[in-house]
């Protein structure tokens, strides 16, 4: 329907911007605008912008702001190395979070270093025991790494944060349903595809990775 309004990424994006550049209006809607961008995928636009505000910055809100969506573009480039790097400095300037340790724990999965990817996701839950996010990719962490009790624990943990995160309940499906255990197999897969997962998406996302570990094993 064209491009969203500031109004929209005010609220949309509140916990993050917090106070970001509250007294300069003409920086405030620039980084609206990077936002708007990265929403669009026009990533490098975006980048170009909060590369320019990271020289504006005088506020710690206003540099996490700015280093968080750099690094979501670099994300969402597929550019891993950097957005890692941009993650890696937050941390070593003190603005690591729950939010940027859970982030960069998806990305050290990525990189299929997966000892790194636990370890930041236990940082992400002690900083926020309610990080939802930070459990599932703890969950998906130690499964790729053949540690299926911890995987279907942390799962579970994830399930009773937030009982309508769906990666959680297709990982359990896929889990279950590589140890035969279709009691337990169907109640998530039922729970995933009341919750908007289609069919289709579950039976392709079980066949892909049972596939790997018949392989694997």
């Amino acid at each position: 329907s064209g491009r969203k309004s500031h109004y929209f990424y005010e609220k949309n994006y509140s916990d993050i911007i917090k106070d970001s550049f509250s007294i300069n209006k003409k920086q405030y809607n620039k980084l609206l605008k990077s936002i708007a961008l990265y929403n669009e995928g026009k990533f490098n636009k975006s980048i170009s912008i909060l590369e320019d505000l990271k020289s504006k910055c005088e506020t710690t809100n206003e540099i996490y702001c700015v280093n968080l969506f750099l690094a979501l573009n670099y994300t969402d480039m597929e550019n891993y190395s950097e957005s890692i790097k941009i993650y890696e400095s937050m941390i070593q300037q003190g603005l690591g979070d729950s939010r940027v340790y859970s982030n960069l724990s998806i990305k050290y999965m990525d990189l299929l270093d997966f000892d790194k990817a636990i370890e930041t996701c236990k940082m992400a839950i002690l900083l926020n025991p309610s990080n939802y996010f930070a459990y599932n990719n703890l969950a998906y962490s130690y499964f790729y790494v053949e540690d299926y009790e911890n995987a279907i624990k942390n799962a579970k943990q994830s399930l009773s944060i937030n009982e309508k995160c769906v990666q959680a309940m297709k990982l359990l499906v896929i889990i279950y349903n590589y140890f035969n255990d279709t009691e337990n197999a169907s109640k998530y897969e039922k729970l995933a595809l009341e919750n908007g997962i289609t069919k289709q998406e579950l039976d392709e996302t079980i066949d892909y990775y049972l596939s790997d570990l018949a392989e694997v094993n």
